[in-house]
């Protein structure tokens, strides 16, 4: 069985894709292969509608974020659980397969206390990191920022070491709750990484009160009002070069701004009983599947 870790075919390897391969591992030792006949979907919002029809899909946690049309479940879907009442609601599941996000279980592996060293930390989305001009931006206003797109290791110790997490990328605020970091949500600047947010929450019955972002140069402008997706926002800011200049400092001021007031609106974190509750509806979706894969084994075995 393999379990599947999505990339994006620009090569990036992003925090909350490679979360997977740390947690799964750990918690199903002995599972994974390379074998395609067979595909774990666990963390992130990969319930596409691409995968081949013949191969057997075991969901135990993903989300359906809108990125693809939602899949037609058959005979090759086994569903142990979710990530959220809304990816029940898009794909016509029992709400009780909600389960919540597997990235909880990241913090059952991270015991060794970290000092905190920043008060507060910034982590954009990866595609944020790509055009914009964040790390500015976060400067500016001297607040930490972290790559999504560093190792998980790199990420979690800097999540860990904050008093607080503005996190653009979900993944940044689902680890930080988990390591009962606050955080603060900041709406993601690109209008299709924001559906999957409310998924997670609600599995958490968390009010998310998601904070402004501005967009931090001309290019992130241009590509989040679809402007670029036609004509390539490179191509327009070479064409523009006297003007991208121009505007390069009122974009990052702009940006930095909206960090700054967003830093003052108050963190969230959610409770303790809800968070608990998750993680043993995601342990008893892995014992569920545990007990599966043991009989299985025994029956090719006898």
């Amino acid at each position: 069985m393999r379990l599947f870790i999505y990339r994006h075919p620009c090569g990036v390897r992003n925090f909350g894709d490679e979360l997977g391969s740390e947690v799964f591992p750990r918690l199903l030792p002995g599972v994974f292969d390379d074998s395609e006949g067979e595909l774990f979907l666990g963390i992130g919002s990969t319930l596409f509608d691409f995968f081949p029809p013949d191969a057997q899909k075991i969901v135990l946690g993903a989300g359906y974020g809108g990125y693809t049309k939602a899949p037609l479940l058959d005979t090759s879907w086994r569903i142990y659980g979710v990530r959220g009442p809304l990816t029940c609601r898009a794909l016509g599941l029992d709400p009780a397969l909600g389960i919540g996000d597997p990235a909880i279980l990241l913090a059952e592996g991270t015991r060794k206390p970290v000092q905190k060293r920043f008060s507060a930390s910034f982590m954009p989305h990866w595609q944020s990191m790509e055009r914009g001009s964040w790390s500015h931006a976060a400067d500016l206003v001297g607040i930490n920022l972290i790559d999504p797109r560093r190792p998980v290791a790199e990420v979690v110790e800097a999540i860990s070491a904050s008093d607080m997490v503005l996190s653009e990328a979900m993944h940044g605020a689902i680890v930080a709750d988990a390591l009962r970091v606050p955080w603060i949500a900041l709406c993601p600047l690109d209008p299709v990484h924001r559906i999957k947010w409310h998924d997670w929450a609600e599995s958490l019955a968390i009010r998310l009160r998601p904070q402004h972002l501005a967009a931090s140069n001309l290019a992130e402008r241009l590509e989040v009002q679809r402007i670029g997706r036609h004509t390539p926002w490179r191509r327009i800011t070479r064409a523009l070069p006297s003007a991208a200049r121009i505007a390069r400092a009122s974009f990052i001021e702009s940006a930095a701004e909206s960090l700054r007031r967003a830093s003052k609106s108050g963190p969230c974190l959610s409770d303790d009983n809800a968070l608990a509750r998750a993680t043993a509806r995601i342990h008893d979706a892995l014992a569920a599947f545990r007990r599966d894969w043991q009989q299985r084994r025994a029956a090719l075995l006898s």
